[in-house]
C-alpha cells in the first residue's frame, strides 16, 4: 500500500529556540521510504542523529521570527500491516514486554487529559482494528 504523509508546522518565535525534531519516517522491514522532502525556512544548521530505537532526529536552533517546516514522504508499506480489518484486541496483560514502553505516558502529551476525547473518537467501534482505524481516520 502506498501512503503519502505530510506535516507542516509554523511558529512565531520571540527568541532563537532550540528544537529536537522527529518528523522523518525511516525505512525498515515493514516500510520503504520511496521519496522524502524536508524543508525548513529559514534554513538553520541541522545536526541529524539516530536514537537508540532507530528513529531519525534533527537538532537545530530555530531563529527568532517566523519559522516554517514541512515534511512530505511517499511510503510503501506491506498491505497486511497497514490495514488488517478484524484484527483482535489484545488485553494489556497479554502484551509482550517489548511493546510496554509505547504505553507509557509522555511528558510532552498529558495522555490522561485525552481519555474523554479518545472515547469520543472511537465511539462504538469494536476494540482492536476498528478502534485503531477510527483514530487513524480522525488524525
Amino acid at each position: 500500500m502506498w501512503l503519502r504523509t505530510t506535516c507542516e508546522l509554523s511558529f512565531e518565535l520571540t527568541t532563537p529556540t532550540p528544537l529536537i525534531l522527529m518528523l522523518r519516517p525511516r525505512s525498515g522491514r515493514h516500510q520503504w521510504i520511496a521519496r522524502e522532502s524536508f524543508e525548513l525556512d529559514p534554513m538553520p544548521t541541522v545536526a541529524e542523529y539516530t536514537d537508540p530505537l532507530g528513529n531519525l532526529g534533527q537538532r537545530l536552533v530555530a531563529p527568532a521570527g517566523s519559522f516554517h517546516m514541512r515534511h512530505q514522504s511517499d511510503v510503501r508499506t506491506r498491505p497486511t500491516l497497514a490495514h488488517t480489518p478484524g484484527a483482535r484486541f489484545v488485553p494489556p496483560e497479554q502484551l509482550p514486554d517489548s511493546v510496554l514502553p509505547f504505553l507509557l505516558p509522555s511528558r510532552y502529551c498529558e495522555s490522561e487529559q485525552f481519555v474523554q476525547m479518545a472515547g469520543e473518537i472511537v465511539g462504538a467501534a469494536e476494540p482492536g482494528f476498528d478502534q485503531v482505524w477510527a483514530i487513524a481516520n480522525w488524525v
